[in-house]
């Protein structure tokens, strides 16, 4: 991935084609979030607010996610952005529908979070944690300022972005590249303090009276992950409807782009698994009751077999077939690993939201209201609610996709790092 080339100034001519997805993403996405919302009314509306919780952090951390590859590739260069550079641009714009998509979170918090209980039905516990941190009011006042700065971030890179594009047209030697360079460094300070905030306040919290010193780092690097898999399902896409229009993209996209993508991947997973071990290893030798707790709820209730399915498909095996060359530079083959690891991305929220609410919330003991084991009705909602999000996500990910070029556009050289 290293080295220096210069990049033929035709290769702005490449646009990204019609895909045809975002009417019937719309259709079953809607269509998913409807029945999830009568299943809700019939079984019990926390049972379904904890699945939609979990499906929102999972496609609000794609979005996030386009933003800090977008930053890091300014930061860094390199082959593996010159291609999904404009794809993960254009999903930041998507922040917009995650802002819009979390006001139940905010409506319903109290079907969510055990200190947004009335403080009188709260446990000694958790009325020892009872502060202006953990006010509902202030909640929402940081959820907006958290969009906000995400929101600023999003907008100044887009509109350079397409000032970059117009000035390249006119003059392929101009390079305006140095501006996001310079605000990418501070932004990637910016962003991982702002989502390891976040991240605090919308997931971590659902745990009562725990928590981890790298959350928020152990979530960035699994929506990383998470972008990665999508983009290079994206790219797949891209590229079929290019084949069948007959137009040559290999100057564009060939094997060595394919291999530079799976290599991407590797190192996400490798980071993932990482932080993930390291957040064990720090609990258990603090060996402190109230850390423990986030464990010991996952392991009964058969929520033990799922640590152990994700262990097996969410690290072991993405890693082991990764660190075959020939298999990162086949198309067909990394785009079975991406899917798959967003098949477990989603289960890994849910493993990370569901077995905290097996005692239920304070106030709350009826049925409707606990989950009582990983196995039950409520999986379809567990299904549904991503689809719901994900339907809308990709559709309006689609529409802001059309007539986009593939390359940003290309100064004299560009620099691999």
């Amino acid at each position: 991935m290293n080295g220096t080339h210069a990049i033929n100034t035709e290769l702005i001519s490449y646009r990204i084609p019609h895909l045809k997805v975002a009417t019937p993403a719309v259709a079953i996405g809607g269509g998913a979030l409807i029945l999830a919302v009568i299943l809700g009314f019939i079984g019990g509306w926390g049972n379904f607010m904890h699945a939609y919780l979990a499906a929102y952090l999972f496609w609000f951390g794609i979005t996030i996610g386009c933003i800090a590859l977008t930053m890091l590739h300014h930061l860094t260069g390199g082959r593996w952005g010159d291609v999904i550079r404009p794809l993960l641009e254009t999903g930041t714009r998507n922040l917009i529908l995650m802002f819009v998509l979390g006001i139940p979170i905010l409506i319903f918090m109290r079907d969510i979070y055990p200190w947004a209980q009335p403080y009188e039905v709260l446990s000694t516990k958790l009325k020892h944690q009872y502060n202006m941190w953990t006010n509902p009011a202030f909640f929402i006042v940081r959820f907006v300022v958290y969009f906000l700065i995400l929101g600023a971030m999003a907008v100044g890179l887009n509109r350079k972005y397409r000032l970059r594009d117009e000035m390249a047209v006119k003059n392929p030697a101009d390079n305006t590249g140095s501006f996001f360079r310079f605000v990418s460094g501070p932004g990637m300070l910016v962003l991982f303090v702002v989502i390891t905030f976040a991240t605090i306040d919308w997931a971590m919290s659902v745990q009562a009276a725990w928590f981890s010193t790298i959350y928020g780092l152990h979530y960035m690097a699994g929506q990383g992950l998470s972008t990665v898999a999508l983009m290079i399902i994206v790219i797949m896409l891209i590229t079929r409807q290019w084949e069948s229009n007959r137009a040559d993209h290999s100057p564009l996209i060939n094997a060595e782009t394919w291999h530079d993508l799976g290599n991407l991947l590797f190192a996400f997973t490798m980071l993932w698994g990482y932080l993930s071990l390291s957040q064990m290893l720090i609990v258990y030798s603090g060996n402190l009751p109230f850390e423990a707790a986030f464990y010991k709820a996952r392991s009964v209730n058969n929520w033990q077999y799922i640590g152990g399915a994700m262990i097996a498909l969410h690290f072991f095996l993405p890693f082991s077939l990764l660190l075959m060359r020939n298999l990162k530079r086949d198309p067909k083959k990394l785009i079975i690993i991406a899917v798959l690891i967003l098949l477990v991305r989603q289960i890994d929220f849910y493993y990370q939201i569901h077995p905290s609410y097996a005692d239920g919330l304070p106030g709350k003991t009826d049925e409707a209201h606990r989950v009582m084991s990983a196995f039950g009705w409520h999986t379809v909602q567990n299904i549904l609610t991503p689809v719901g999000i994900g339907g809308l996500w990709i559709a309006f990910f689609a529409w802001n996709l059309k007539d986009r070029r593939v390359l940003p556009a290309p100064a004299q050289e560009v620099h691999h790092g």
